[in-house]
């Protein structure tokens, strides 16, 4: 989810091809992805600086692990030693900007006890067996918003779970990435629920 601001940086050297991009990298451009928000650190994004690529947590460097964390924290929706558990246990998205990592995204297993608790808040019917994977941690730093790049993130996102169904959790006020979300082809179930620091989240689900 995307949240509260957040202007730090990590540059996290990654192998590039000869074209300067990272393999299954989705290039994004402002000029294809028009937006009311600020660009990057020149102004604007384009098309070489700009890519969003899925990797295994075990690709990750230790800078760029920690930096990761780092992010979702940031947005304000996870915290404690759950995290670190969460992440080894899913694939991983990294929007990169000249290879500094900007933006973030995960699609995970999660834990029984938190699908039952979620579940239950939400009225919501998320098996295992329906719904085995969550797309969250989804976070863009605030120079980068306003340009629909986590629409890009969902998408990458999708592409790594084809054949199974997603829930996410949204907050109700975060009208971007609602928008994201319904764009993808998710919907909503269930109710209104309060999670972390008193927000009301709302659970959206895309079959498989």
């Amino acid at each position: 989810m995307i949240s509260e601001p957040f202007t730090g940086r990590c540059r996290c050297e990654r192998p590039w091809s000869a074209d300067g991009t990272s393999p299954g990298a989705l290039h994004t451009s402002k000029g294809n992805d028009p937006g009311s928000g600020p660009g990057g650190p020149h102004g604007s994004t384009n098309e070489d600086d700009v890519n969003i690529v899925a990797y295994k947590p075990s690709e990750l460097t230790d800078a760029e692990r920690a930096w990761f964390i780092k992010l979702v924290r940031a947005g304000g929706e996870v915290g404690g030693q759950v995290l670190e558990k969460n992440i080894t246990n899913s694939q991983v998205l990294v929007l990169r900007e000249e290879g500094e990592m900007r933006g973030i995204a995960a699609v995970k297993r999660p834990l029984p006890s938190y699908r039952k608790r979620v579940g239950k808040s939400a009225n919501a019917q998320l098996s295992d067996a329906d719904f085995p994977y969550e797309l969250g941690y989804i976070f863009i730093v605030p120079e980068l918003r306003g340009q629909k790049l986590s629409g890009q993130l969902v998408a990458k996102a999708l592409e790594t779970v084809t054949v199974s169904g997603v829930f996410a959790a949204a907050r109700i006020d975060n009208h971007a990435m609602r928008a994201s979300l319904l764009n993808a082809g998710f919907g909503t179930t269930g109710r209104p629920y309060r999670g972390r620091s008193s927000r009301t989240l709302q659970i959206f689900i895309k079959q498989a």
